[in-house]
């Protein structure tokens, strides 16, 4: 009998060690059928984003765009996912942020959703880039511009021929309009940041100071706020000039007029 249970307490004792016997998972053995010579797959390098190159091509926010309107030179990019142009366009410029001036300074606007933002700056594709002067004016919109542009309009000064003309061509003023209608010829400018024709008519402008006639007086006024200003004069469409004779009367109204014109009307 005392045989017997002998037998019966080593047999309990043989299974209550068996099932404590730690198991052949994954958490402390490698399966079977991995090979114990296989080595570890060589990870891709993470990315070392640099802050000061990083800080040049930016998501666009309406907070940043008003922050930077008139205090900085800078860009908004109008970028479409489904657009090839624009995709490229990214890739080549963010390759290059190193190279680029220090002041750059680009917004990355999403042209399918930002959709009041494109209406206001009169954007008509995506891969458009739109510069701001420091001054918050528009400066010019080019599409799928290269590097060398971006590179030249962040390294050179501010385009302002208002400063350079004198008084051959300064900005509308009602008051002083008033006081000098009928008594002196002048040309009535209605200029639109937002219109190329009209950028183009400034550079065409100031590439031509020297060769203005003396007395000539062309007052710039903005197309999209001087809507009475339009009226009185019936002009349409910005980039027209309306030439006014010394008595008052209106001489002629002409869109994106030349340098030929301009002297004709103030030598004549």
């Amino acid at each position: 009998m005392k045989f017997l249970q002998t037998a019966i307490i080593l047999t309990l004792a043989v299974g209550i060690t068996a099932c404590n016997k730690p198991t052949n998972t994954a958490s402390n053995e490698e399966p079977s059928s991995v090979s114990k010579t296989s080595e570890p797959k060589n990870e891709a390098p993470v990315a070392v984003i640099n802050p000061v190159t990083e800080s040049k091509y930016v998501a666009y926010s309406a907070s940043e765009f008003e922050a930077l309107k008139g205090e900085q030179k800078f860009g908004v990019f109008f970028h479409a996912d489904w657009c090839s142009t624009c995709v490229k366009w990214e890739e080549r410029t963010t390759n290059a942020l190193s190279q680029l001036p220090e002041n750059t300074k680009i917004l990355k606007a999403d042209y399918d959703t930002e959709t009041q933002l494109v209406k206001d700056l009169h954007v008509k594709k995506q891969s458009t880039l739109v510069m701001f002067d420091s001054n918050g004016a528009i400066v010019d919109a080019i599409g799928d511009p290269s590097v060398e542009e971006i590179t030249n309009f962040f390294s050179t000064p501010d385009f302002n021929v208002i400063g350079e003309a004198g008084d051959a061509y300064v900005d509308f003023d009602q008051a002083n309009f008033d006081t000098a209608l009928g008594s002196e010829k002048m040309v009535v400018f209605f200029h639109a940041d937002w219109c190329g024709t009209c950028r183009k008519w400034e550079k065409k402008l100031q590439a031509s100071l020297n060769d203005l006639a003396p007395n000539t007086k062309i007052l710039k006024a903005n197309f999209d706020s001087n809507t009475d200003l339009r009226k009185k004069y019936e002009v349409v469409k910005q980039s027209t000039a309306v030439f006014i004779n010394a008595d008052g009367s209106v001489a002629k109204n002409e869109s994106d007029p030349n340098i030929e014109s301009l002297n004709k009307f103030f030598a004549s």
